[in-house]
Parts: C-alpha cells; structure tokens; sequence
C-alpha cells in the first residue's frame, strides 16, 4: 500500500508512536517503505537509521481521548513522525524538496449551487410524480390539456406542502 494514496491526513497510531500525515506530497518509494518501517518496526531506531529529514521539535498531539506530547519528531517530505523514547541522530536536510499533489476537490459556486440543487431533489416526490404522469398519460392519452393541469396542480400541491412543513424552522 501505497501512503500517497490514503485520502486527506491521517494520523496513523502504533505502539509509542504516530505518523501524521501534514501536507499533500507524493512520497517516494523509499520514503514510503521508512515511513511504513516507521509504524510496523519493534525498535524506532532500525526504523529510520537512514532517514534524511528535518528533526521538529517535542509536539504536541490531540486525539479524542485527550493530548499526548511527542518528545522527539522528525518532517519527511510532508509526514511528520513523532514517538517517546530515546532520541536517534538524523541526517538533517535542511532545504525540503516536498512536491505537492494539487488538492482535486476544490470547492467552486458552481459546484456548491449543483450539489445543493442536486440535494434538493426528493427521490419520494419525484417517484409519485412519475407514477401520477404515468397514470394521466394512460387514462387521458389524448388530451394534453387535462395532462398539464393535472401535473401543475400535483406540481403545486406538492410545493405547498413543502412550504408548509418547513415554514416552522
């Protein structure tokens, strides 16, 4: 498995240790495969013996139980690896190359007025309103007059329901 590939940022727990993911960056694979060393290794030290990154300062990390403060981190190319224990000498790199991965799900008017227009559809209503045309259409199949009144009046019903059950809120 690839960690480029897990959605937003998550924060990856184990033993006295967490991986936080920081910022969008393609890892390589050697960056992976420490990283993944990182989380699943009995001894930190063997870990990241030949990692080359940028050593952070004691942090301090909330989780839905409460904080819990890192004595030692170190930032590898948009992760942040953090645990307790004894403190391992890092080649430190000190001009990070991170190549960030543009964010795909950017939010735009246009996408909030669909996604609210596409929301605001009742499936339920919808449904009836299909079965209604199907039945008019079927026992008044040529009278389009009749046809449209009877759509806008269930069209019109169906809308002041609507405004009537939701006028309260």
């Amino acid at each position: 498995m690839r960690l480029t590939d897990l959605e937003r940022y998550p924060h990856i727990y184990s033993k006295d240790r967490v991986a936080i993911r920081k910022s969008l960056t393609k890892l390589t694979d050697e960056q992976n495969s420490i990283i993944k060393n990182f989380i699943y290794a009995d001894n930190v030290s063997e870990a990241i013996q030949d990692l080359k990154g940028e050593k952070v300062n004691e942090t301090l990390v909330e989780y839905p139980g409460g904080n819990l403060t890192y004595e030692h981190a170190i930032k590898l190319n948009g992760w942040l690896l953090l645990w307790n224990g004894e403190d391992i000498a890092v080649n430190i790199v000190e001009d990070s190359q991170d190549e960030n991965i543009e964010d795909e799900e950017t939010v735009t008017l246009g996408r909030v007025i669909s996604l609210g227009l596409a929301d605001s559809v009742n499936p339920c209503a919808l449904s009836v309103l299909a079965l209604v045309l199907i039945s008019i259409i079927t026992y008044n199949p040529g009278s389009r007059k009749k046809f449209y009144l009877q759509v806008s009046l269930y069209s019109c019903s169906t809308s002041n329901v609507y405004t009537l059950r939701f006028s309260n809120y």
